[in-house]
């Protein structure tokens, strides 16, 4: 089983940042980033398409990656008894370079065997993953949906929330075949710095592990191998180099001792102070909505708090 986190980011660095603590807090194994920061995603560990508006981090050293074949308009990841496309089409493209963009990433998983999942930001509309009605760009992804029997795994819930507006733009699409093996779907706009929420899901089919990584590392004791080596030198003061070197090999295994590895669920700029002010911007997130569902209150002044909390967390981040 593999957990995904996906989301847009808008090339924002705190953004990016949260984003990363969330796959660390939540154990994600893949995090795949639509409009990410250039700088963050040049440094190692990224893989990013040819047009840099993709970029896919494997956040579990785990996790066996077979290939990744990182397209221009797309990457893609071939993991043991499935496939993950990431895409990101911008809203400015024309209708012509959203349809090659999008028969690109169709094109390729229509001849993969196995499972198969489309993940990102594709700017565009249709009821099957929520919206109250498809544009021209939904009919067309529709149109390959119904050609290859896929579907959206999106729950209804919009993905992008700007004030009073929202959108379905981010999405999840699999076969009908393997949406039985998709998980959990849950969308959390937790991250103040993009306007995208945080899409969490599992993939539940078998996932081996690297072979040899038992989760246990070793730790070299220098004072046990000191003492050991200086009892053994002293214990016999005649032989040959020969056994000199035998008895420091034998003192270098005995000083050996295997540990847990630890796991860390946070960066190391978390503290306390960000966990607080985070939890209080989502505090007022939750007040904010509530009052624009139930249409009463001083909205405003939630929408101020709201604002204030989340200048506050980046200070702190």
């Amino acid at each position: 089983m593999a957990t995904i986190l996906q989301t847009n980011l808008g090339r924002c660095k705190a953004a990016h940042d949260m984003a990363q603590a969330a796959a660390m807090s939540e154990k994600i194994d893949i995090l795949v980033v639509s409009e990410p920061n250039k700088k963050i995603t040049a440094k190692e560990g990224w893989f990013v398409n040819d047009a840099r508006d993709i970029a896919v981090k494997i956040t579990n050293r785990k996790l066996v990656l077979e290939k990744v074949k990182r397209e221009k308009n797309f990457i893609h990841l071939v993991l043991p008894g499935y496939h993950v496309y990431a895409i990101y089409v911008s809203p400015n493209v024309s209708l012509e370079n959203f349809k090659e963009k999008i028969d690109s990433v169709f094109g390729d998983a229509s001849i993969q065997k196995g499972g198969k999942i489309i993940v990102g930001d594709i700017n565009s509309k249709s009821p099957m993953w929520g919206a109250p009605s498809a544009d021209r760009r939904g009919e067309y992804v529709e149109e390959w949906l119904s050609q290859l029997a896929w579907t959206a795994m999106n729950n209804g819930k919009p993905t992008f929330v700007r004030g009073s507006s929202k959108t379905h733009i981010d999405v999840t699409l699999v076969p009908n075949t393997f949406a039985k093996k998709i998980t959990d779907w849950n969308i959390k706009h937790e991250n103040p710095y993009t306007l995208h929420g945080h899409i969490y899901f599992r993939v539940n089919t078998k996932m081996p592990t690297n072979r040899g990584d038992t989760g246990r590392v070793s730790i070299f004791d220098k004072e046990r191998f000191i003492k050991d080596l200086t009892d053994n030198i002293n214990a016999s003061s005649t032989g040959s180099g020969t056994d000199m070197y035998k008895k420091a090999l034998q003192a270098l295994q005995r000083s050996k001792r295997t540990e847990k590895e630890k796991q860390t669920t946070h960066p190391y700029w978390w503290s306390r102070d960000v966990e607080v002010a985070r939890g209080n911007y989502l505090r007022a997130r939750r007040n904010y909505t509530r009052m624009g569902r139930r249409n009463h209150g001083n909205r405003n002044s939630e929408c101020e708090e709201m604002r204030k909390l989340g200048k506050e967390l980046k200070k702190d981040n």
